[in-house]
């Protein structure tokens, strides 16, 4: 079985790439960090699955720029390969389904799902019997229902730490963090020392595999700053 993850954030792949690796041992596992390396990869490789970021970035001229995701599946489809494809978005919606269906997409998953439900949507997109609309559960208003994210107070750290966490999990230097958060880079620094020693790690890369283990890499990179919009990627 080959799995083919097309997503720019790369501990967003690694999460996932986690979460299959956990339930499918023998799993080829193939990750691309725009649209072109993404084709290329599905042409290439033929992939049984793509799980493929809505809005994963296209180089144009050597600069990256925002691009739908549903350009590459635009170009697999002028290309006569069908795989099956699982849409990621942070922002599920009706909208999203209908794209979704649009493209036959297997199923539409919001990018902060839980790994159980990663899991299982992964094993409903491999029996190909999932519809798009599956990862949207509606209230009793018919609306999306809100999906599961992780507090300051879960993690058991300031808002502030929780801050610097997001924007360091999303691959933010300490000085951009600063930048972001108007703060002193030495305080950043200061808020990433108690972030080691509070999850046990000595370094970035020990605080970013904790997270990728623990399935919490989504949930916390999705969720709102303090004064910034979540949507914030740079």
């Amino acid at each position: 079985m080959r799995i083919l993850i097309v997503d720019d954030h790369p501990l967003m792949r690694a999460g996932i790439s986690y979460t299959i690796r956990r339930n499918y041992s023998e799993c080829d596992i193939l990750e691309a960090g725009s649209e072109e390396e993404g084709f290329a990869l599905a042409l290439s490789k033929s992939p049984d699955l793509i799980l493929l970021d809505l809005r994963i970035p296209r180089f144009v001229g050597g600069n990256k720029s925002s691009s739908y995701g549903l350009d590459m599946l635009d170009s697999l489809r002028n290309a006569a390969i069908t795989p099956s494809v699982m849409i990621l978005s942070d922002d599920v919606t009706r909208e999203t389904a209908a794209l979704g269906r649009h493209y036959s997409a297997i199923t539409v998953v919001p990018k902060n799902t839980s790994p159980e439900r990663l899991y299982t949507a992964i094993q409903d997109a491999l029996r190909n019997a999932a519809p798009a609309t599956q990862a949207i559960t509606a209230n009793r208003q018919g609306e999306p229902a809100a999906t599961t994210s992780i507090t300051p107070a879960d993690l058991g750290i300031t808002s502030r730490m929780f801050d610097v966490l997001r924007l360091a999990l999303q691959g933010h230097a300490a000085w951009k963090i600063a930048l972001i958060l108007d703060i002193n880079a030495t305080n950043v620094r200061r808020y990433l020392s108690r972030l080691y020693e509070k999850f046990g790690v000595i370094n970035l890369n020990g605080l970013q595999a904790h997270f990728v283990r623990s399935g919490q890499v989504a949930y916390i990179t999705s969720t709102e700053i303090s004064g910034h919009p979540s949507q914030m990627r740079t």
